[in-house]
């Protein structure tokens, strides 16, 4: 699906706190990933604002694994 972190695209990070999505952080990819602060199992969503299209909602585990909540 493509749905990877792309180097040079431009991505905000939301999480769902009090029945809203709250901005985590916006920044551009330097590498194939960014990095940020999350409290641990928090439900998130990344939007790719430079081309991305598919994006769903996610949690990480506490493998450090990416679980998206819809299969």
């Amino acid at each position: 699906a493509d749905n990877g972190i792309v180097p040079g695209n431009r991505y905000e990070l939301y999480g769902w706190s009090n029945g809203k999505w709250k901005k985590i952080t916006s920044q551009q990819a330097v590498y194939h990933y960014i990095t940020a602060e999350v409290p641990p199992g928090s439900l998130l969503w990344l939007r790719n604002l430079t081309e991305g299209k598919e994006e769903l909602p996610f949690y990480i585990n506490g493998n450090g694994e990416q679980i998206f909540i819809y299969r």
